[in-house]
């Protein structure tokens, strides 16, 4: 935390990314539904609007695509 914003942890941030790619690929072999994902993904985005992460999440969803095999 600094006076001005919050930041996420780095440890954080590498268990999400983690967890999103898992998210994909279990998406892609059809053993979540797609509304199984969307409640995933919206819940780490609410954890993410506490800090200043615009950018961060800008970067990561910008190339995040979720397609059945």
């Amino acid at each position: 935390m600094f006076s001005d914003r919050m930041r996420v942890k780095n440890s954080n941030l590498h268990q999400a990314r983690r967890r999103l790619k898992r998210l994909k690929t279990d998406y892609a072999q059809g053993k979540l539904e797609l509304n199984q994902v969307t409640q995933s993904i919206r819940s780490w985005i609410a954890h993410l609007e506490h800090g200043d992460t615009w950018r961060l999440r800008k970067q990561i969803f910008a190339s995040l695509h979720f397609r059945r095999k």
